[in-house]
């Protein structure tokens, strides 16, 4: 299968998440990026405008692998769709560049034959019913999914969280419970006050109790920061302007604990409290939550292990882009 790839030229998670799943599902050459998105190639993009009229620029995340492809202009794509190169186009962000490729290959009649998904991953709940309504899309992913919501006009609406990242030179999943040196990680960033709140009453709880805690808003190198979650028996993820973390599913990726605040966030394969995770309710429920299972060290330990073999199958990117491409076979037709 060939994917034109409709993307923008700004940081985003989840649009990289589902790209490099793609590329190593089908191949780097089956997924071809439009605009040329220069950071997912190891380049610098520098030179293109924001919507608020500044100069945006965009480096290769340290998190990403750099792919190889030679850039293609707009004539290229055109050609490739009237000939029906592609058996899917993905608009992988409603952001403006992708909004606008979009609106231009459709307005010149080029992509009518050609099936198109939409994939959403703001930080809103918000589903873009103008747009399935627009281009006849048919389907809708949205990260942010929160409802029972299951349809948008008609066509499927699924959710398409984020998923585990396998940055280039980092170990996970190789952790061994001896190696374990601290009780709870949990290093965030100030982008809603229940973070705030679950390290002020973990400090007290440290600072009381004989509990092992590292965490604040500290910035690590990735190494660093891998380092620390893989050391830890327990790591916490807690929503920040989304309620979908890249955080949550970081802590999966290793061999340590996933404690979770609950939320509405609906997932492909939901991971089952106390079988793979803790879902935690606020943060009385947090503190009881943690000292109960510390307490626990062996049960605490096989929870771990079967939540990292049930990301592992169903979480990574790649996994994650297998499952996204079964919906998508589902409604191609």
């Amino acid at each position: 299968m060939k994917i034109l790839y409709l993307t923008h030229p700004e940081s985003d998670y989840g649009d990289y998440m589902l790209f490099d799943g793609l590329c190593r599902e089908l191949g780097d050459d089956q997924i071809v990026t439009f605009p040329f998105k220069q950071s997912y190639y190891g380049q610098v993009d520098n030179g293109y405008i924001l919507d608020d009229g500044k100069v945006g620029c965009t480096a290769p995340g340290s998190f990403m692998e750099a792919r190889s492809a030679a850039p293609h202009e707009f004539a290229d794509i055109r050609r490739m769709l009237m000939a029906r190169e592609f058996d899917l186009i993905v608009l992988a962000a409603p952001r403006t560049y992708a909004l606008r490729a979009l609106a231009d290959i459709f307005e010149r009649g080029d992509a009518h034959r050609t099936p198109l998904v939409i994939c959403d991953g703001q930080d809103d709940d918000l589903i873009r019913d103008d747009l399935v309504r627009k281009y006849d899309a048919r389907a809708y992913f949205k990260r942010e999914h929160l409802t029972d919501r299951t349809e948008v006009h008609g066509k499927p609406l699924w959710p398409l969280p984020f998923s585990i990242l396998s940055p280039p030179g980092i170990e996970m999943g190789n952790e061994t419970w001896e190696a374990k040196d601290r009780d709870v990680f949990f290093a965030y960033g100030q982008t809603h006050p229940d973070r705030d709140r679950a390290h002020e009453q973990l400090g007290y709880l440290s600072s009381t109790q004989d509990l092992l805690y590292d965490g604040g808003t500290h910035h690590f190198v990735l190494a660093e920061y891998h380092e620390r979650i893989g050391k830890s028996r327990i790591a916490l993820s807690v929503r920040g302007y989304g309620r979908d973390t890249v955080r949550f599913w970081e802590i999966l990726g290793h061999k340590t604990a996933l404690f979770a605040w609950r939320n509405e966030q609906r997932h492909p394969n939901m991971l089952r409290n106390e079988e793979h995770c803790i879902w935690f309710d606020g943060v009385e429920d947090l503190l009881a939550q943690v000292r109960y299972w510390l307490a626990r060290p062996e049960e605490l330990w096989a929870m771990t292990l079967r939540g990292h073999a049930y990301a592992r199958e169903h979480h990574t990117t790649q996994a994650r882009a297998r499952w996204f491409l079964e919906r998508c076979r589902e409604v191609m037709g």
